[in-house]
């Protein structure tokens, strides 16, 4: 836009005044040539990359009133306004100055937006039920806690229909038949033209630039919920289930004209479970065996799986898309996948699994789908996956309680996209093993201490009812001969310090993992299974030297904890990790990680220790803490970590961190409800790299946090003529938030160098809120948050926000 200036302010004709209509500017975008504004006279001139306006007077004079329209540009993309001066005489030189003041945007519109939802329902007794909704948001449209609409109007239509045909089938029939039919249909419509600032009048917008949406779809399924009595009918229909589904959707956008998919899916399932009496006991004989001959004899042989599944499914898709600009595209794909699951329960307490899937493609067979139904053809397979998983977990004693559980995976993959000869293959092997014994089960099975007198009595009075003679002899067996004074003493003080320790729990774990490129034909079922380690098979020449990778694992962790007293709960752990490997090049890796307590400048001083924790309650018993608290807790913890790394034997990074997290906490109830959190938390990274020139980085974070709260509830009553009083709740809660960081580093490049500060920072925030809860449905809150931060590297900021929200619903 370009105006001329006159000279001094001119209020009288007011020329200095620049005047634009933003909707005649940008509907310059939309003008023809030969378009006229003003007067007759104005001329409106159009090239490929430019647009411009030229205004005149009433007599046709130029009154140098120019607005012009370069490339694309759009109001929403304004980042700055650039003003200048031309001089149009270009050998009389002009002087002076020139000022710009109250730069304003005035009449500006404020379209109302709107929101309209209707929804319906329909149930017919237990036959049947359907259901339609309609949404629409116009491009203004915003909540509460918005400032702007999306500038988009959008419209959503859907209907659901659901029908149990098996009402219309005898109920003996024991039949379950569901039919469910979905439509969808979406529409969004941009207010602005994408990428520019010209509105679109209603109804006018072109198909290009909308997005469009429309699905149907429908699903149904049989099984039988009831068995029957004839056992042809139980082993064969009552197992069987089936499922058919397909679904149409049409799409187009603005890079989309048209996307067309198409889905059909089918399925078949049959699931035999076998009954649980099927055992017999090969032990009964050893019944008399001391100790665990009553456990022996009761053991069972299942000679029978417990469960077989088989499950058969085909899918069928197809996308056809046509962009706006450039070649259509489609893809088809039919695919079958089988999968065949056999359960074993051995033993009450030895299980094991075995699961099968395998995936073939049938995209030969489209639109010639009963040739491979006659042919019984299942395709080209593509991809094989097993599974199998066995669990060994034996009752011992009460103190003792071992698990042994191994599982191995197989993959056999070769897609029909894969242009190299040979197939990939992946295998793994896993056992882990645990026990948990627990201390003052142990000591029982030699010493547990008779009950108190007056408690012993009633135990006997309560059990005495119903008791044989033969029983009461047992008993009389089984007492045992009293023991000394002196021997009874320790027995008891060892039986009350077993009391106080957690169960031990120590597990142990060892993984294999192999991967094999272009592999020739298919690997035998022991090494399918993990038992062997090596596949025995050839590899294709158009692999090279990469064939493939290993990696091992085994990991190991001991658990316990202390009740040093009712007050006072301790718990520990410890865990050790290493994982090696060699990649496809001969390269190989390995890392180690445990707990640890580092010390030293590198952190490598230390000592393996396992982390801790320490949580001390009835802290508000103490003399100044009890006229305050209602309760209280002071907690405590620690974890270290130890990370080393090597490759080829050379070591190339560690790592060490402790964490005091926290270093001491305290938790607090107030006798007039308020409540007190605060934690502080001490954490030092040590980072290590070797080789060349080595280097040390030392990250060291001390954090603290607070926070208290406050809830005051209460209400009125409304009296009502005629009716009983409405009462009113409403609850307000005060909560008061305050964070504190510090956070240093320390950097060296060379170990013979002392550790220099690099960066150092520190930040605190404090926030205040305020929520509330009126009534039933009405709730909101204020919050304000200051932020204040300092940096060796930027500096000091200061951020602060406040907002509010209010949640009213209307239902209608």
């Amino acid at each position: 836009m370009s105006y001329p200036v006159y000279e001094g302010w001119d209020k009288a004709e007011r020329r200095n005044y620049l005047e634009l209509d933003l909707d005649f500017l940008t509907g310059l975008k939309r003008r023809e040539e030969g378009y006229r504004k003003f007067e007759d006279d104005d001329r409106f001139i159009i090239t490929d990359s430019s647009r411009v306006y030229f205004s005149t007077a009433n007599a046709g004079k130029d009154t140098l009133h120019q607005y012009a329209v370069y490339g694309d540009p759009a109001l929403s993309r304004i980042q700055y306004f650039v003003v200048g001066v031309r001089n149009r005489h270009g050998s009389r030189p002009v002087t002076g100055e020139v000022w710009l003041d109250e730069l304003r945007l005035s009449g500006v519109r404020k379209d109302v937006g709107s929101a309209v939802r209707f929804q319906s329902q329909l149930a017919v007794a237990d036959v049947g039920n359907a259901s339609i909704s309609y949404n629409r948001r116009n491009a203004d449209f915003h909540v509460l806690q918005e400032r702007l609409g999306t500038g988009n109007t959008t419209e959503r239509f859907r209907a659901d229909t659901r029908l149990q045909i098996n009402k219309f089938l005898p109920q003996s029939w024991g039949l379950k038949i569901p039919l469910n039919v979905s439509f969808t249909d979406n529409l969004t419509t941009p207010k602005y033209a994408p990428g520019t600032d010209i509105r679109l009048q209603s109804g006018m917008a072109p198909d290009s630039i909308l997005t469009k949406g429309r699905q149907f779809s429908y699903n149904t399924s049989f099984s039988k919920s009831s068995k029957s009595d004839n056992w042809l009918t139980r082993y064969t229909l009552d197992n069987l289930k089936f499922n058919y589904s397909a679904g149409r959707s049409m799409n187009s956008d603005v890079q989309t004209a048209e996307r067309l998919n198409r889905n059909n899916s089918g399925g078949a399932s049959y699931t035999l479970s076998f009954g649980r009496n099927n055992y017999i006991t090969p032990l009964r004989p050893l019944e008399k065996l001391p100790l665990l001959g009553k456990k022996l004899a009761e053991t069972r042989l299942y000679y029978t799986p417990s469960s077989f599944d088989v499950t058969a499914k085909v899918s069928e898709t197809l996308n056809e898309s046509t962009p706006r600009v450039g070649e259509s595209k489609t893809q088809y794909n039919l695919g079958l996948d089988r999968n065949f699951r056999l359960g074993y329960k051995i033993l009450e307490n030895l299980t094991t699994n075995f699961t099968k899937v395998v995936k073939s493609d049938m995209d030969h067979f489209r639109n010639r789908y009963m040739e491979a139904v006659r042919g019984m053809d299942p395709g080209k397979v593509t991809d094989i996956n097993e599974s199998a998983t066995t669990t060994f977990s034996p009752l011992l004693a009460d103190w003792l309680r071992p698990s042994v559980s191994y599982t191995s995976n197989y993959r056999w993959a070769k897609p029909l996209e894969s242009t190299q000869e040979g197939a990939t293959i992946a295998a793994q092997a896993r056992v882990a093993t645990s026990v948990s014994v627990t201390p003052r089960a142990l000591v029982e099975v030699f010493y547990k201490p008779s009950a108190p007198a007056g408690r012993r009595g009633a135990t006997r009075r309560r059990r005495g009812r119903g008791r044989t003679q033969e029983t009461k002899q047992e008993e009389e067996k089984k007492e045992k001969k009293p023991l000394s004074p002196e021997a009874e003493k320790v027995l008891k003080l060892l039986h009350t310090a077993a009391g106080k320790v957690n169960p031990i729990s120590i597990t142990y774990s060892e993984n294999r993992t192999e991967n094999a490129f272009g592999v020739l034909g298919s690997a035998d079922i022991p090494y399918r299974l993990g038992i062997e380690k090596d596949h025995g098979l050839a590899h294709s020449e158009e692999v090279g030297v990469n064939t493939g990778s290993r990696q091992w694992q085994r990991d190991f962790s001991v658990r316990s904890g202390v009740s040093v007293t009712r007050q006072i709960n301790t718990s520990f752990n410890f865990a050790r990790n290493r994982v090696w490997g060699v990649d496809g090049n001969q390269v190989r890796t390995e890392t180690q990680t445990r707990d640890f307590l580092p010390q030293g400048v590198m952190g490598n001083e230390g000592m393996p220790v396992p982390g801790w924790n320490v949580r001390l309650t009835g802290v508000e018993k103490l003399p100044l803490v009890k006229k305050i608290a209602r309760s209280a807790s002071l907690e405590h913890g620690f974890s270290g970590k130890e990370t080393r790394a090597w490759q080829n034997h050379d070591l190339q990074t560690s790592k060490y961190t402790s964490s005091f997290s926290p270093l001491v906490g305290l938790s607090m109830s107030s006798k007039k409800g308020m409540t007190l959190s605060s934690r502080y938390a001490i954490v030092k990274t040590v980072d290590n790299r070797f080789g060349g020139i080595n280097s040390t980085r030392v990250k060291t974070d001390n954090t603290w946090t607070a926070s208290t709260n406050y809830a005051h509830r209460g209400g009125f009553n409304l009296p009502l003529p005629f009716f009983r009083d409405f009462k009113f709740q409403n609850t307000i809660n005060f909560t008061l938030t305050f964070d504190y960081s510090q956070s240093t580093t320390e950097e060296r490049n060379d170990v013979q160098y002392d550790l220099s500060i690099t960066d150092r920072r520190n930040s605190w925030k404090l926030s205040p809120r305020i929520s509330y809860t009126f009534g039933k449905n009405v709730t909101g809150g204020i919050w304000y948050e200051y932020r204040e931060s300092h940096s060796k590297i930027v500096g000091r900021k200061v951020d602060r926000d406040f907002g509010f929200d209010v949640n009213v619903p209307i239902r209608g």
